[in-house]
This record gives structure tokens, sequence and C-alpha cells, in this order.
């Protein structure tokens, strides 16, 4: 399932960035990158979308421990919470594709595949059951 979930947050690249948004094509948030995935592979997820533009990193990360299994390090199709670049707080989500690239997506942009700093991130989570 992992490498079904990193297929379909590629699928989602040049979506613009829609705050709170989760319709591929026409607009998602960091967010809705890691729901849209999910829901595309049958994956239900509790999705929260009450969230700030600049969402509570605290509330962020219960919400990921809540439904998902947390690791330190990511493998391909997992959720990866790293610190946002301006607020160095653990606030953007990524899905990892592998060889240290991410699928995400941040305000003004479209969803984009990029590498990204291992110290950027917080912590890794997985669908339970998903191996």
């Amino acid at each position: 399932m992992r490498p079904d979930i990193a297929n379909a947050a590629i699928e989602l690249i040049g979506t613009p960035f829609r705050h709170q948004g989760r319709s591929p094509g026409v607009g998602v948030d960091c967010v809705g990158v890691w729901v849209c995935a999910l829901r595309s592979c049958g994956v239900e997820v509790e999705d929260c979308a009450t969230y700030r533009r600049l969402p509570d990193s605290k509330e962020l990360l219960r919400h990921m421990r809540s439904q998902f299994g947390e690791k330190r390090w990511p493998v391909v199709g997992d959720a990866v919470v790293m610190l946002a670049p301006r607020h160095r707080e653990p606030r953007h989500l990524a899905v990892y594709i592998g060889s240290g690239m991410v699928v995400d997506v941040v305000e003004g942009k479209k969803v984009r595949r990029r590498s990204f700093l291992p110290s950027d991130v917080v912590a890794a989570f997985s669908v339970r059951g998903g191996d």
C-alpha cells in the first residue's frame, strides 16, 4: 500500500495550493496532499479542516498520532511532519516518496516533488496495517 500512497501523491503534482483544499487538480494544502493520497488508495482518514493558515504545531502532531503509527524516519508512502521553513516549528506535512524526496505544497505554489533536509523532519507517520 505504501508505494500506492506515494504514487497517489505524485499524481497531485501541479495542483495549486488552496488552504484546507481537498480537491485533486483544483486545490490542496499540505494536509490535503496526504488526505487525498490516502483517499485515492481507499484509506479512511479522519480529516481536520478547522486549522488556521498557520497551523498549531501541537495540534498537527496530536492529530497525526491519533490516527497513524509514529516513527522517527519515513519509508516510501509515509507522511512526514516537518519544520515550517519560516517558523521552524512542526507545522508542515509532506509525503515521502523515497530517495530523499517528498511531495508537498506551500502557499502560493503548486504541489511539487522536492528534496529536504533530514534535520527538518520532526516525525514520520504510517498507515497502521498498511505494510
